[in-house]
């Protein structure tokens, strides 16, 4: 713990913006903070219509959403990993919009 006293001994102690308050209820937020929410929620509203958006897509061609209709997973090769390809979780490696829609 930091004492009054010693604060006094070691002013570089003293933290001139470290305080950060985030609110727990709304009606505690300033405008400025509601203003921020709407924006993150208008965000994520957006990435949800553009994740539908595309998996009627892929329902249209009858493809996975998730592989694109590949089959299996491609994960990003770097020079210090190498990852295999794998089955699509989604639809069990065959690419299809009915397997994907049973098993979600």
């Amino acid at each position: 713990m930091i004492y009054i006293n010693n604060l006094v001994k070691f002013p570089f102690l003293i933290r001139k913006h470290a305080s950060i308050n985030i609110p727990f209820f709304p009606h505690t937020m300033k405008n400025d903070e509601v203003k921020k929410m709407g924006l993150l929620n208008s965000f994520n509203q957006w990435k949800e219509a553009r994740y539908q958006n595309h998996v009627s897509t892929m329902k249209e061609q009858g493809k996975c959403p998730d592989c694109e209709g590949r089959g299996y997973t491609v994960y990003p090769y770097n020079e210090f990993a190498y990852f295999n390809s794998f089955e699509c979780p989604g639809c069990q490696g065959s690419g299809h919009y009915a397997d994907w829609e049973e098993m979600r």
